[in-house]
């Protein structure tokens, strides 16, 4: 796979496990506030609000308002297991989720950050993003 259709990939699937704990919270409790009440770590809001005013202070357009697009595997994993009520529905192993989750993290920063990424690495992601939704299988 060329650099870039991997990119792509890790892209996609940034994108769609992002959002994940955005529709369980909104699905299951109807609310747009979800962030801002104790269903999100301090810990995790505070990491984000650094984030977003580091950004801020070095004069660059906000890249979003939504501070999900601000968070890391590791912490998209700690809210949801946080509230493992709200996700239990969804997703079908805990642990199975935090191991998808390290597995992520570690298959996306070299990507991230522009290095070349062997072909069984290649390999490794696609089939990691095929267990994040075999999580999802119920």
């Amino acid at each position: 796979m060329h650099r870039s259709a991997c990119a792509q990939t890790v892209q996609n699937a940034t994108s769609a496990i992002a959002n994940s704990p955005s529709k369980a919270f909104t699905s299951e409790e109807q609310t747009t506030d979800w962030w801002s009440r104790a269903t999100v770590p301090e810990a995790v809001r505070t990491e984000v609000g650094q984030r977003i005013k580091k950004e801020l202070d070095a004069g660059v357009s906000r890249r979003s308002q939504n501070e999900l697009d601000y968070t890391t595997f590791g912490e998209l994993a700690v809210i949801i297991t946080s509230n493992w009520s709200l996700f239990g529905s969804i997703f079908n192993s805990k642990r199975a989720l935090e191991k998808v989750f390290a597995s992520l993290n570690a298959l996306r920063n070299p990507i991230a950050h522009c290095c070349p990424v062997a072909e069984d690495e290649e390999l490794r992601l696609r089939l990691t993003v095929r267990d994040w939704f075999r999580l999802m299988e119920k």
